[in-house]
């Protein structure tokens, strides 16, 4: 699972595809946060967090607090092939999650994410 904090971590997505989907929701993030004399600070308000081929159920409940079953979706929407959802902790803080709809994802964690998917 790769965490994007600053516009930097975006140069570690290898796939193309999957980096334009981060690239967007980083600017969405900075948009909805950062204003003047209030910069986005991602402790506070959220970041992003991009699935891969290598991530467990364990990583999944280290970052969720829960199984990926169990993640309570604020929303989650397609774009390129990769759900774009949202996991929100509380008023302020919460994670946009990329998770691509590749062959390597579970199969039970693709069963249960399109079931949050909205137009």
């Amino acid at each position: 699972m790769k965490k994007i904090i600053t516009e930097t971590d975006l140069s570690f997505i290898k796939s193309e595809q999957v980096k334009h989907v981060a690239e967007s929701e980083y600017k969405r993030l900075l948009d909805i946060f950062q204003s003047p004399g209030s910069p986005y600070n991602p402790g506070n308000d959220g970041y992003i967090l991009v699935l891969d081929e290598s991530d467990t159920e364990n990583e999944i409940k280290q970052s969720f607090g829960v199984n990926f079953q169990d993640i309570l979706w604020e929303g989650v929407h397609k774009v390129n092939d990769c759900f774009v959802g949202v996991v929100m902790f509380n008023n302020q803080f919460g994670l946009t999650v990329i998770i691509p709809d590749m062959l390597w994802l579970n199969p039970q964690w693709r069963k249960e994410i399109v079931k949050h998917v909205t137009q």
